[in-house]
């Protein structure tokens, strides 16, 4: 063959590379060879194994299903704290959950429910409104899931405790999928996740006592430099309504549970929401197994069933109560895994752009600057022209201040010269 034939083969085999989470997620034979390259099972797995790792998720499941009594009741004093809008959709509530054998109900008097139950009669009312056959054409994203986003937000701010953040549009990291054949078709380096429940650890020794180099290794944040304080993150969440929100929530998972892996931490989970079938929420759990990522159904969940929200909230609270634990537990083995990491650094399984890849898909939303205006040029191109826009700015601007400094000052602000120029 000759060099020229070669460098045809090469350019192409370049400009077939997919560099975007988004369009690997829609792509599912790409994305199956994606997930085994990087060691995971992307089946979700309806039945839980029995071993003792699991009775934590059994626990959750079960938590989510013991409510309080006075949802029983529409006329408990409770109700009063929600919004009159919403009033209307307490009794549809309590007639679901009164006689369902599937709810066990305490006398808990946790004062941050009666709020969470306007959030989910909120979630409710709103979709009742946006599913009507007249604006089936008009749903978007944002419309189906900035609700879903306060209440899984104040599923972290409900007890005041600043335990958990729940943040949106956060960019995390990949780990390599590198391949030794040279028509690999993927060069994805990291997802942008709708949204991330994480954990700050503040003074967590085997982070903040460590260089740049091991701290970003740690950290599934996109971010240069890396966060002063390590971040774990606990839940992704993905709303996409064409269908591709599971496989992209995988990708963010596979990221959290590399950070863990990294740490030394395997034995925890990482959780896992999605939508799916338009107005179906799923809720997933990952763990690392025998050297391989598998993941296990949760729950799936109805927007349009106001006692399978009120389940989901639950499930959320207890999947909180499990952040709570692993913080305990990273707190008192601090020093102990600090020495580990100390003694055998981990590897680096973050991927890398390869330098000859040529972006044939749009790179994800975060890694160019965002163009006002509609602008037509190609996002691939952005740093190029900014880097031609900024090669003169000095001489631009001393020529600029030179200018405003040989001005008669007393010119530029003559009520007369504005009259006339307006006129």
């Amino acid at each position: 063959m000759t060099s020229a034939a070669t460098s045809e083969t090469s350019t192409r085999s370049c400009k077939s590379r997919m560099t975007a989470a988004s369009e690997l997620a829609k792509k599912d034979r790409e994305f199956a060879d994606w997930a085994k390259a990087v060691k995971v099972d992307p089946k979700i797995k309806a039945i839980l194994p029995g071993g003792s790792e699991f009775a934590c998720i059994k626990e959750l499941q079960s938590d989510s299903k013991k409510l309080p009594g006075w949802l029983r009741d529409p006329d408990s004093k409770e109700f009063g704290h929600i919004p009159p809008v919403y009033r209307k959709w307490k009794k549809p509530l309590c007639s679901q959950l009164k006689d369902n054998p599937r709810y066990t109900f305490n006398e808990s008097e946790d004062q941050t429910v009666p709020f969470a139950i306007g959030l989910i009669l909120q979630v409710y009312n709103h979709g009742t409104r946006i599913e009507t056959p007249n604006r089936n054409s008009l749903k978007s994203e944002t419309d189906v899931r900035f609700d879903i986003d306060n209440l899984v937000m104040y599923s972290c701010d409900a007890d005041e405790d600043e335990l958990l953040v729940y943040s949106t549009e956060q960019k995390l990291k990949l780990p390599s999928a590198k391949s030794s054949q040279p028509s690999n078709q993927v060069d994805v380096t990291s997802t942008t996740a709708d949204g991330v429940i994480s954990l700050d650890l503040i003074g967590f020794e085997p982070y903040s006592f460590s260089d740049l180099q091991l701290q970003a290794l740690l950290s599934a944040f996109s971010t240069k430099p890396p966060t002063s304080n390590l971040i774990l993150v606990h839940l992704v969440a993905e709303y996409k309504c064409d269908g591709n929100g599971e496989n992209q929530m995988k990708m963010g998972m596979v990221s959290a549970l590399y950070q863990k892996k990294m740490i030394g931490i395997q034995g925890q989970f990482v959780f896992g929401l999605f939508q799916f079938m338009g107005n179906r929420l799923g809720v997933v759990a990952g763990i690392w197994q025998d050297g391989t990522i598998n993941f296990y159904r949760v729950g799936n969940y109805l927007r349009q069933n106001l006692a399978s929200l009120v389940e989901l909230y639950f499930l959320l609270r207890a999947v909180k109560r499990l952040a709570a634990k692993y913080k305990t537990e990273l707190e008192q083995s601090s020093n102990e895994l600090a020495n580990r990491i100390e003694a055998n650094p981990p590897a680096d399984e973050w991927a890398t752009r390869d330098t000859d890849t040529i972006y044939e898909a749009p790179e994800e939303p975060t890694d160019e600057p965002q163009q006002g205006g509609g602008s037509n040029i190609p996002q691939g191109m952005t740093r190029a022209l900014l880097k031609l826009e900024q090669w003169d700015a000095t001489d631009r601007i001393n020529a600029y201040t030179k200018s405003v400094s040989n001005c008669d000052s007393g010119s530029l602000w003559q009520p007369d010269l504005l009259e006339s120029n307006d006129s």
